[in-house]
C-alpha cells in the first residue's frame, strides 16, 4: 500500500503547500528518512538469521565444471536486465507528473500526483498481487516476457502522444512492471548453488540504474518530455529479451 500512500502524501505536501512555504520540497525527505532512521534503528536490536544454500538445491545443467559466477550466461543477462528494469521504473515513476501536465494542460500538478497514486501505482500494486497466483499456471519467465513485450507497447504508444490513450498506457505500464523485479531476480540466481549469495548482491547492486535513467530520460525529452520515455522502451525489450532465452530453462 505504500506505493499508493507514497505519491498521495508526497503530492500533497508539495504541490498541496503555501507558496510561501519554502519547506514543501523537504518535508516528504524529512518523513522518509525519520522512517528510515527508525528502521535501522529497529534492526540493530534484531539477529538477522545467516542464510546457508542447501547443498541438495538444484543446479543447472549448463552449471557444470563452473567456478567464476561469470561464466554464467543468465546471471549477465539477469544483471543487464535488473539494471534496465529499475532504470525504466524510476524513470516512468519520475517523469509521470511531468508527461501527464505536458499532454493535458489542464491537469494540474497536484491532480496528476493523484493520477500516478490511485491510477498508476494502484495498478502496480494489482498487478504485483494477481502475478503471483497467475504464476501457479504460468512460468515466470514465460510470464515475464510477455509482460516485457507489453510494456514495450506501452511505451510506443506514450511516446506517440495520442492524448487519452496514452495516458491509460501510461497507467498499464505500471501493471506490467509490477512484477519484474522479483522475476529478473528469481531467474538471476536460479540454478546457482553456492554462488547464489554472490550473485544475488551484483543483481541487487544492478539497480544503480535507477540513478542513470531519469538523468538521460530528463536530457531526451528536454524539448517534448514523450522522448525520454524511449529508454524504457528499449529497457523493457532487454527485459522481454533476457526472459524468452529462460524460457525453456
Amino acid at each position: 500500500m505504500g506505493w499508493i500512500v507514497g505519491p498521495l502524501i508526497g503530492g500533497a505536501l508539495i504541490f498541496g503547500a503555501d507558496l510561501g512555504d519554502q519547506m514543501a520540497m523537504a518535508k516528504p525527505y524529512i518523513f522518509v528518512g525519520a522512517a528510515v532512521l527508525m528502521v535501522c534503528i529497529l534492526l540493530s536490536f534484531m539477529k538477522l538469521p545467516e542464510i546457508v544454500p542447501q547443498s541438495d538445491a538444484p543446479v543447472r545443467d549448463d552449471a557444470a565444471g563452473k567456478s567464476s559466477i561469470w561464466a554464467y550466461k543468465h546471471l549477465k543477462w539477469a544483471i543487464l536486465a535488473q539494471f534496465m528494469y529499475v532504470g525504466a521504473q524510476t524513470g516512468i515513476f519520475s517523469f509521470f507528473i511531468n508527461y501527464v501536465t505536458e499532454l493535458d494542460p489542464a491537469i494540474s500538478n497536484l491532480s496528476a500526483s493523484r493520477l500516478l497514486s490511485f491510477g498508476g501505482m494502484g495498478l502496480f500494486f494489482v498487478g504485483r498481487l494477481s502475478s503471483g497466483i497467475v504464476m501457479k499456471w504460468f512460468r515466470p519467465a514465460h510470464l515475464l516476457a510477455w509482460f516485457g513485450a507489453l510494456a514495450a507497447v506501452c511505451m510506443v504508444v506514450v511516446i506517440l502522444s495520442l492524448g487519452r490513450i496514452s495516458l491509460y498506457a501510461l497507467y498499464l505500464s505500471f501493471f506490467f512492471m509490477s512484477m519484474m523485479y522479483p522475476t529478473i531476480f528469481a531467474l538471476g540466481v536460479r540454478g546457482l548453488g553456492p554462488h547464489t549469495k554472490k550473485a544475488s548482491s551484483y543483481i541487487v547492486m544492478s539497480t544503480v540504474g535507477g540513478a542513470v535513467f531519469p538523468v538521460l530520460m530528463g536530457y531526451l525529452g528536454e524539448g517534448s518530455i514523450a522522448m525520454g520515455f524511449l529508454l524504457p522502451l528499449v529497457g523493457f525489450l532487454v527485459i522481454g529479451g533476457f526472459a524468452w532465452s529462460e524460457r525453456n530453462k
